[in-house]
């Protein structure tokens, strides 16, 4: 994990957001994301690679949530880890993956990680995951809530900014 991904000091962002990183098909479980933003109802999806957003996939979206989504488009490593320190959390619900750079560079600037159970990404997270049921939109987002508990928050940032010196 490249060096670039650190804790910065930030002003507080007008609207808080969750993150997602990367690919959005299949076994990524986007549209699992796209269903729990209907439970945080206070919160953007800002989307960070992966191509445009199409138009299945806003369609797949709550309607009460497809206003709240971004698409920032391929960004420079500084950009994502501007990105990850102003997000509530890196959100990656991935069924499947060989390892989860996002998640070890979510950790690494201090940023918290929902996920879902995939071996890998729980290998790489460790105890820093705030995990989440996979199939379950409202269980995500609980997951996510739980990160607005800032004692909890402020542990699991504390714990992945260790895991993630072994990348």
């Amino acid at each position: 994990v490249s060096e670039v991904f650190h804790p910065i000091s930030l002003a507080q962002t007008p609207t808080p957001y969750v993150l997602y990183v990367g690919e959005r098909r299949g076994y990524k479980n986007f549209k699992l994301l796209l269903a729990a933003m209907e439970f945080l109802p206070d919160l953007e999806l800002h989307c960070v690679g992966g191509g445009d957003l199409r138009a299945e996939e806003l369609a797949a979206a709550p309607a009460s949530a497809r206003h709240r989504i971004r698409h920032l488009g391929f960004v420079t490593e500084e950009a994502l880890n501007e990105c990850y320190n102003r997000a509530l959390c890196l959100v990656y619900p991935s069924s499947y993956e060989g390892f989860g750079i996002p998640v070890a560079e979510a950790m690494r600037a201090g940023c918290p990680v929902v996920s879902t159970w995939c071996k890998a990404v729980l290998e790489v997270g460790g105890d820093a995951l705030t995990v989440a049921a996979d199939t379950d939109p409202r269980a995500l987002a609980d997951a996510v809530l739980r990160l607005t508990d800032v004692e909890y928050r402020n542990r699991v940032v504390s714990t992945g900014l260790e895991i993630s010196r072994h990348f």
